[in-house]
């Protein structure tokens, strides 16, 4: 008598993996837990209330989402590098340099050469500082991950699709027409440059 194999399913083994990305600021660093669980994520802030991963159910309903990398760099006298936006979205606006991922390219590279198009700089890419995610045209959908960057050789000259660049102090900086969302922010991350003269 042939004895019937029932196929059974296995439940597959959850990899979950945390892991500790420092918060840039001035004084001591915070520490924010990101959760990566197959593949999405969800990042803790300030608040500790954590971003609701997209899941396959709703991938029909969902915005496209093009990934992004932005650069905080500061100089000597911790002034913020901040970019002019010469062309569509944020014309006009003051904000971070950095722009779109290429395809296979690592997002540490891609800010290394945003920054190095935007403003002649060329600069070493240090930790994450967060992630945040801007509405952009058509629906779209901009997730970007800023890096923390230290400026290592070059001449500053707005390149690319910027129209000017600078460095600036804090009070400079909440004076300038900004993008959406930068300066508070900055803010929550600690990482507004320093006042003038301090």
């Amino acid at each position: 008598m042939k004895k019937t194999m029932k196929a059974t399913t296995s439940q597959a083994t959850s990899f979950l993996m945390f892991t500790w990305v420092s918060s840039f600021e001035h004084s001591a660093p915070q520490r924010h837990l990101i959760r990566l669980d197959h593949g999405r994520s969800s990042w803790l802030g300030q608040t500790g209330a954590p971003h609701e991963p997209r899941t396959s159910l709703d991938k029909m309903s969902q915005p496209e989402v093009v990934v992004c990398v932005g650069a905080l760099v500061y100089d000597d006298e911790a002034r913020l590098l901040l970019v002019k936006r010469g062309q569509e979205p944020g014309l006009g606006l003051w904000s971070l340099p950095g722009g779109r991922v290429q395809a296979g390219e690592p997002l540490a590279d891609a800010m290394v050469r945003e920054v190095l198009e935007e403003t002649g700089l060329l600069v070493s890419p240090g930790s994450i500082v967060g992630t945040v995610e801007r509405a952009g045209p058509d629906g779209m959908v901009y997730a970007i991950t800023d890096f923390a960057a230290r400026p290592m050789s070059g001449r500053l000259q707005a390149g690319d699709d910027a129209a000017d660049a600078r460095f600036v102090f804090a009070a400079e900086l909440a004076d300038l027409p900004l993008s959406p969302g930068l300066y508070q922010t900055l803010r929550e991350w600690h990482a507004l440059p320093s006042a003038e003269g301090h």
